[in-house]
Parts: C-alpha cells; sequence; structure tokens
C-alpha cells in the first residue's frame, strides 16, 4: 500500500509550472486523460500539490464527510475575499451550511431544474434561424443568470 499519496501514479511533470500548462492548454482533455492514472490521482498546480479524485465513491465522501478534508491554504486565503461560504468553510461551520443547502439538491428538485433547463434552452434554440453562427459559450452564459432567477 502506498504511504502518500502523492507517490501514486500520475501524469509526469516538466516545468516548474508542474501540469499547470498542459491543464491550461487542454482542461478536458488533461482530466480525461488523468482517469487512467486511478482512482486519486496527484498533480502539482504550480507549486501547490493538490488531487484529483476520479472515482465517483471518493467523490461522494469527499462531498458529504468534508469535515475530514482540509482545505488548501489558498482558499483558506479566498475566505477573506468570498467569506465563509461552502466552498471556504471547515468543520462544523462547513457541515451546518451544507445541510442548509442540502434540500435544493434532492432529486425531486434537481428534476424540475432540468425541465426549466430544456424549456429556457428550447426556447433560445427556436430564435435560431439556418445558416447563422453563434458563439455557444456566449450563448450558455446568457442562459445562466435565467436559470437562477427560475429556480
Amino acid at each position: 500500500m502506498v504511504a502518500d499519496v502523492f507517490e501514486l501514479p500520475a501524469p509526469s511533470v516538466n516545468s516548474i509550472v508542474g501540469h499547470l500548462f498542459e491543464l491550461g492548454q487542454d482542461p478536458l482533455g488533461f482530466l480525461t486523460r488523468c482517469r487512467d492514472y486511478g482512482d486519486i490521482v496527484p498533480l502539482q498546480l504550480g507549486l501547490t500539490s493538490s488531487c484529483l479524485i476520479t472515482n465517483p465513491e471518493y467523490i461522494e465522501e469527499v462531498l458529504k464527510n468534508r469535515n475530514d478534508f482540509i482545505k488548501s491554504r489558498g482558499l483558506r486565503a479566498l475566505k477573506s475575499l468570498l467569506g465563509e461560504g461552502l466552498l471556504s468553510a471547515e468543520g462544523e461551520s462547513w457541515f451546518w451550511q451544507r445541510r442548509l443547502a442540502q434540500p435544493v439538491f434532492h432529486q425531486k428538485r434537481i428534476n424540475g431544474y432540468s425541465q426549466t433547463m430544456v424549456e429556457y434552452t428550447n426556447r433560445m434554440v427556436q430564435t435560431w434561424h439556418d445558416g447563422e453562427t453563434h458563439d455557444i459559450h456566449e450563448d450558455m452564459m446568457r442562459l445562466i443568470p435565467i436559470f437562477y432567477e427560475a429556480a
């Protein structure tokens, strides 16, 4: 058994920025390739060591039992900017906030969100005409605030 998570198989690192360059060049491709290294993949993001968790059961464990996990120094530093929210909170504060937010993620609520998203997306697509070119990123960014308002 590996004693240190950072001894697990990982993509090779070629520079001082670690995996940041490859991640920045092709984020989806890089993260997809990382799955080939296993359930937990150590990464070097600049001077920060981190881990990518690819196993859904492990991800669930981290998200449900976050009391057992310590935030990075960078994330803790962001607390002064972001406040004490789910992203930056730890311990009992995180657990309390998670319990408050949990009903929003109930399966019935999520199903309702998906129906709303499909409805608004269909409305947008119906305004499109043959031969037009669209920046899909820009179109999706316009939809996001509408989804929040509808929720």
